[in-house]
């Protein structure tokens, strides 16, 4: 308790010193941080950095690299609308809770952080893009939720995260580009929330699909057949995988449609009902 009281009273004291020096040590690797370039000797040594107000974007590359930064705290009411590119690349961190004042995401923002298990975007969230490999190479990363902001999801934003074992595409998404999920070779379960949702047909390359669920049913208006659509949106390379198209796959109300992939098409299927 003591050594929170502490830690608390730098913080306070710290910023008089805000406006001469881009970040400040209150504590055995401690920094507050208020966006401009870190030393090197800096980036050696900080475990946590604290993102004050004053801070409206984190530009490329600042703690690109430090391997001991383990937490970062954007605090209650962030300013910061953008994460520039390689600026959290190859941390220490575990958790992350980006601000929902961050509109720009840069390529490669979080690329390479391999302790990284959990990402979650406050709510009210704007951000509109899940940039290029912004998240590739996060390798113990289980955990995260896109807000419904996010109308694109670009070319390896998550490629090779081989621990996530299931990921919900927003409705508001508009086009996932190919290889977005390259090699998530734990990624077995897929939500697709619109029709309007356009999927590249290499964006899950590599990953062992078992289950897709389409929030939505394949219509005279969408000109296609549900074995075409897929075809079309996710090709045949997922040998196995159940796709679903609901009306309601919540409560699972209404129509289902039920294919299979044989790896040359897409067949109608029936699963099995559980036995009493």
């Amino acid at each position: 308790m003591v050594g929170k009281i502490l830690t608390l009273a730098m913080l306070s004291a710290s910023c008089v010193s805000w406006a001469y020096c881009a970040e400040t040590q209150v504590g055995d690797g401690v920094y507050v941080y208020d966006g401009r370039d870190l030393s090197q000797d800096v980036k050696e040594k900080i475990t946590s950095a604290y993102i004050t107000q004053r801070c409206i974007r984190i530009p490329a590359e600042t703690f690109y690299g430090c391997s001991n930064l383990e937490n970062v705290d954007f605090g209650d009411e962030s300013y910061v609308n953008d994460i520039g590119y390689l600026a959290f690349a190859g941390c220490g961190l575990s958790t992350v809770v980006i601000p929902r004042s961050v509109t720009s995401l840069g390529r490669c923002a979080f690329v390479g952080c391999d302790k990284l298990s959990s990402v979650e975007f406050e709510q009210g969230s704007q951000l509109s893009r899940i940039s290029q490999a912004a998240f590739s190479g996060c390798s113990q990363l289980q955990y995260i939720t896109l807000p419904d902001s996010v109308s694109a999801i670009d070319n390896y934003a998550f490629s090779q995260c081989s621990r996530l074992p299931a990921i919900t595409i927003p409705s508001n998404v508009k086009y996932i580009a190919w290889r977005a999920f390259h090699y998530c070779t734990a990624l077995k379960s897929v939500v697709i929330s619109s029709h309007k949702t356009n999927i590249h047909d290499g964006a899950f390359d590599g990953c062992p699909l078992e289950d897709i669920t389409f929030c939505f049913m394949i219509r005279r208006k969408h000109n296609c057949s549900p074995a075409a659509f897929l075809k079309k949106t996710l090709g045949v390379h997922h040998d196995g995988c159940v796709a679903r198209f609901a009306d309601d796959p919540v409560t699972t109300e209404g129509n289902i449609v039920r294919l299979k992939c044989n790896g040359t098409g897409w067949t109608p299927f029936i699963e099995p009902r559980n036995p009493a």
